[in-house]
């Protein structure tokens, strides 16, 4: 596993695994789809990463929701399978405040083309003091390579936290463990599912990037006019965050999400801004600008 796109300013990573593709590349600004291509096309699988850098979401919430942003993931999700996912938590989370509202988004525009979305969650540690701050627990039979593979593949692993600057205060210390689910129970017939789990405090559910229920347990039928394609659990306490995967939920009728015709002028002026922004020389002077600011 590797960060790829190699000396971008605007940091457009990402990660690919179990395949040679990448070495001795250098990255295009803004551009995450060259990498992603190139780890399928070597038979790998790849995660994009800490998106709130790229579209500078962390102050601002309304980037996380503004739907050229949603499209920008969502399209590379839909084009390229391999593509399982975006991070959700990276370190202590400064950067990445607002990610979880962009996979909201990503969710519900993906899911009803036929696939899910995982996050991951990565210390991405260039200090010593970043490990231990967000991270992936997989659950396997076995701890070998293959099942590494499998268990991203099919998203049998839960997203912690120590920070989650959006789910708890800013100012949030973790102390003591942090949280894992231990079991999950799900009642197709009786549509509602079960966690059981540790060093929590409470349980959330997630539907449509809104809480729509807390408890051990949610019964599907009572939140039908709210859920569209899909809940999620997160379980918070004294030590951080623990995600669960989302749950697609479908009673057979699920369609993809109508998309209204492009303005063809609007978006060829988005497609020369976009031109001009994935050029070395206007990142390097926006960077040197924030910088003197």
């Amino acid at each position: 596993g590797i960060e790829m796109n190699a000396a971008v300013i605007t940091k457009s990573h990402v990660n690919g695994f179990f395949a040679g593709y990448g070495q001795n590349m250098w990255g295009r600004e803004r551009d995450y789809e060259t990498a992603v291509a190139g780890t399928e096309a070597a038979g790998g699988v790849s995660f994009i990463n800490h998106p709130g850098d790229l579209i500078d979401s962390p102050g601002d919430i309304t980037k996380a929701q503004n739907p050229r942003n949603i499209k920008k993931y969502a399209d590379i999700m839909k084009k390229y399978p391999s593509c399982l996912g975006i991070e959700i938590f990276n370190r202590t989370n400064n950067r990445t405040k607002h990610d979880r509202v962009l996979w909201d988004s990503i969710l519900q525009s993906v899911i009803p083309t036929g696939r899910n979305v995982w996050g991951f969650s990565n210390s991405d540690a260039h200090y010593i003091d970043d490990v231990d701050t967000s991270f992936e627990v997989f659950k396997m039979p076995e701890n070998n390579v293959d099942n590494v593979r499998t268990a991203m593949e099919r998203g049998t692993f839960f997203a912690i936290s120590r920070y989650p600057k959006y789910e708890l205060p800013d100012d949030f210390q973790p102390q003591g463990k942090y949280p894992m689910v231990s079991r999950i129970e799900i009642d197709e017939e009786n549509d509602s599912i079960t966690i059981e789990g540790t060093d929590y405090n409470t349980i959330q559910w997630v539907a449509n990037g809104n809480i729509i229920a807390q408890g051990n347990s949610i019964d599907l039928n009572d939140y039908e006019d709210i859920i569209t394609c899909y809940v999620r659990a997160q379980l918070l306490g004294d030590g951080g965050v623990c995600l669960t995967q989302p749950f697609i939920v479908d009673d057979g009728n699920m369609q993809p999400l109508p998309e209204e015709p492009p303005n063809a002028i609007i978006e060829f002026i988005y497609d020369v801004l976009d031109a001009i922004k994935s050029t070395r020389i206007y990142n390097l002077f926006d960077f040197l600008i924030d910088e003197l600011k």
